[in-house]
């Protein structure tokens, strides 16, 4: 029981933290999300660990470079409309 109450603790201070980050990353990219950070913390920072403290979290959520997390975002958008540098160079050949 005190295990899952902690893990709640924690939870909410993680989300309280990336809606903190996410105000702050609005200033550069208009149209960043909870969800689009939470994804690259997940996918790209922690890739498999968990966060165990407080001091973790905010640690990995708060050091998070807009520069990088903006080149991930342009690689899932240009992953996600299924476009490759193979149909590119079709559509530039044929065009």
């Amino acid at each position: 029981m005190q295990d899952l109450k902690s893990n709640n603790i924690l939870s909410n201070y993680v989300l309280a933290m990336l809606e903190i980050k996410t105000i702050e990353l609005r200033h550069k990219i208009s149209s960043i999300s909870i969800a689009d950070l939470v994804d690259y913390l997940k996918k790209f920072i922690l890739n498999g660990k968990r966060l165990k403290s407080i001091s973790d979290a905010s640690y990995y959520i708060f050091n998070i470079k807009i520069n990088y997390l903006m080149e991930y975002l342009n690689i899932k958008e240009y992953t996600r409309e299924g476009n490759s540098i193979e149909t590119d160079l079709k559509s530039i050949l044929e065009g």
